[in-house]
């Protein structure tokens, strides 16, 4: 069982379609830098030089300030992909056709697409699928077809407590694994269910706390009192008070058969 509406498909899959343009040239900086990553000789690339093969992931990146990132380190949600109302994103996959090769100095063009939205209920909480399809090309014409597969993910989940004669332990359990950011527990015996959401609810204390840090100027204040405000810290408010907001569903309580 699980505490979290399902995600509204349909307004996801509305974004469908939508895209966006990026241009950026290949310098020989970052294919330097993108060569050595991949244990290439170091020497500084000429103009017309053929760029390493990937370094079009080092062009055409968004600049985000650190106190603007999402709380799963990632540029806040919006533009042309669809708002995934879940706290991770990864890049869960993808392919590549090389149509011809990059040099340094070539003025870039990516267009960028949302090709798919999918959701499944996975063992550990709800995935939902978001398939961008990029093409990337220059002057003299194509260069890369990309699909980029991007996975949305519920919070991670704790661990079933054994102990099914004593209620109280799951609860335990549960709250400490909500200190320590999870944002689930999974159950074996319906008796742990209730105090498992008990162990995930946000106390007022905690409500009071996260609220104070969210309303701090990241680019001025470094510390309330005598606690450090370094980027854990925030993450975790934001997430109290997006999860108490409703728009992440709450806990997520997953009784297993």
């Amino acid at each position: 069982m699980s505490d979290r509406p399902p995600l509204d498909i349909d307004l996801l899959r509305a974004w469908i379609g939508r895209g966006e343009v990026t241009r950026d040239v290949v310098t020989a900086r970052p294919a330097r830098e993108f060569g050595a990553t991949l244990d290439h000789d170091g020497a500084e690339p000429l103009d017309g030089a053929p760029a390493p093969l990937g370094v079009h992931w080092c062009l055409g990146s968004s600049v985000v300030k650190t106190s603007a990132l999402s709380p799963d380190g990632h540029q806040p949600r919006g533009g042309f992909l669809p708002p995934v109302p879940l706290p991770r994103r990864m890049w869960a996959g993808g392919s590549l056709r090389f149509e011809d090769r990059l040099r340094v100095s070539d003025g870039v063009e990516r267009r960028s697409r949302v090709a798919e939205v999918t959701v499944r209920q996975g063992r550990k909480g709800i995935l939902c699928f978001v398939v961008v399809e990029h093409e990337v090309s220059m002057e003299r014409g194509p260069a890369i077809v990309e699909q980029h597969d991007i996975r949305g993910l519920s919070v991670p989940m704790d661990r079933v407590t054994i102990v099914i004669d004593d209620a109280t332990a799951a609860g335990g359990h549960a709250r400490h694994a909500a200190e320590l950011g999870f944002g689930g527990k999974l159950c074996i015996h319906p008796r742990q269910v209730q105090p498992v959401r008990q162990g995930f609810e946000q106390t007022a204390a905690e409500m009071a706390w996260a609220t104070r840090i969210v309303a701090t100027d990241a680019s001025k204040e470094v510390a309330v009192g005598s606690e450090m405000l370094d980027a854990p810290v925030r993450m975790l408010a934001q997430r109290i008070v997006v999860d108490s907001s409703g728009l992440l569903g709450g806990s997520l309580v997953g009784l297993m058969p």
